[in-house]
């Protein structure tokens, strides 16, 4: 029953408009006020429990560190580099959009922050070279997607820490699905800018790569800094993200972008959107004692035996269902609310939960694209000066895109596992 009333607080609350942050918070306690079951003592045990973890420390410094190579100004130069990687191919700045949301993706973390950012700079020079403004930022909002997949990504990090499992492997397993869907986004913009003729192609220059790698090699040392030293044991996560904002520093000092108006500004982003993930974070431990007090799990378990006890039935229905919950809560909370919820099937279905990662942030990705709560749809629309209706109908194609590419990440486990395996035997 106080699952019940949480769940139908909660999406009133969302419906009303208030923020999410505050919607959780907001139906949880309000749910335990009212349930005989709970006392309202367990909630200050729960909150304190939650946010008392060393794991947990790594959550601020990587947002802290994100937030820092987002405003280093490093957008440009990642462009360029990708630019001169593939902008030579067929579907030329097309390639070069999903490469730079790559490897931008794998410095800041974000998608939001990839869409921002790089937007401002993809879009125009895509359609100064004649391609439509409605595909150019379609583009651009999907391949900003692979930044929560591709290492180092907040949200696998808030993933491995609810999944109890490592936060390193977790990382790495996200690589190559995210390689993956690049690769299928690119033939896909092959397809189109072959069907539509849009775009030039740019001359191959080896000198060009030379010197644009020159400019962005240091930036691209991020993720093999915080990845490389976790793998060969040199720093736990926990101290890979305090390495990673010390580096970011020195990054954002040595190219002469250091101001006290910059530190303050990123300083002030960096606590909001700390504020808001443990405030998620320490709420969702008492949605969880929630959900366990009144069985869900196991109801919702017993409830997917009913319909069969298929593993591929399952996990489609799964998916479904993540798809779903990821066009109306931002990633964390999803992640926090739902996969308390699923475990017990997954463990019952002897899901890896290594591999079960990239397939659940995968789906979530795809949220990120679906009004009404879709961060990166309405960033890409802002920057794109597009109204969200067209840039959504435009999606369609990459929604399908994506869709494939999340069925063959759920059904062929390698792609996930392959990496840890090799690297963690």
């Amino acid at each position: 029953m106080t699952s019940l009333i949480f769940g139908l607080l909660l999406i009133f609350f969302i419906l009303t408009g208030l923020p999410i942050t505050i919607s959780f918070l907001a139906s949880t306690l309000i749910a335990i006020f009212f349930s005989p079951k709970i006392p309202l003592s367990v909630i200050p045990t729960l909150l304190f429990g939650s946010l008392n973890s060393f794991v947990l420390v790594a959550v601020p410094f990587f947002i802290l560190a994100g937030k820092i190579m987002e405003h280093g100004g490093h957008s440009y130069s990642i462009f360029r580099f990708a630019n001169s990687l593939v902008g030579w191919m067929k579907g030329g700045l097309g390639n070069v959009n999903v490469m730079a949301s790559m490897l931008f993706g794998a410095m800041t973390g974000s998608a939001t922050a990839d869409a921002a950012g790089l937007g401002q700079i993809e879009i125009p020079a895509m359609t100064k070279f004649n391609y439509p403004l409605d595909y150019s930022a379609a583009i651009t909002a999907a391949s900003a997607t692979l930044a929560v997949l591709i290492p180092p990504s907040m949200v696998m990090v808030v993933y491995a820490i609810n999944a109890e499992i490592s936060i390193s492997q977790a990382l790495v397993a996200g690589f190559l699905p995210g390689i993956f869907i690049g690769i299928v986004l690119m033939i896909l913009n092959i397809f189109y800018t072959r069907k539509g003729n849009w775009g030039i192609q740019e001359k191959f220059s080896l000198k060009e790569i030379i010197t644009s790698f020159y400019n962005a090699f240091f930036p691209m040392l991020t993720p093999i800094i915080i990845i490389g030293g976790m793998l060969t044991g040199q720093f736990t996560p926990t101290e890979a993200s305090n390495i990673a904002v010390l580096y970011a520093l020195v990054l954002i000092i040595s190219q002469k972008k250091f101001s006290f108006k910059i530190i303050k500004l990123i300083l002030l982003d960096t606590a909001s959107c700390v504020g808001s993930v443990l405030i998620i974070v320490a709420t969702a431990s008492i949605v969880s004692f929630i959900l366990s007090t009144d069985r869900v799990p196991m109801r919702f378990a017993q409830f997917l035996l009913s319909l069969s006890d298929n593993k591929i039935i399952i996990m489609l229905t799964i998916n479904l269902l993540l798809l779903i919950v990821g066009c109306f809560f931002e990633s964390i909370v999803a992640i926090m609310l739902i996969f308390p919820i699923l475990l017990p099937v997954l463990k019952l279905f002897q899901v890896d939960l290594l591999h079960f990662g990239p397939v659940m942030i995968a789906n979530l990705a795809i949220g990120m694209l679906t009004p009404p709560v879709g961060a990166v749809l309405y960033a890409t629309s802002s920057v794109a000066k597009i109204k969200i209706h067209k840039l959504t109908r435009k999606l369609f194609p990459f929604y399908l895109a994506l869709i494939i590419s999340l069925l063959i990440i759920t059904f062929v486990p390698e792609i996930s596992l392959f990496l840890p395996r090799i690297i963690f035997r």
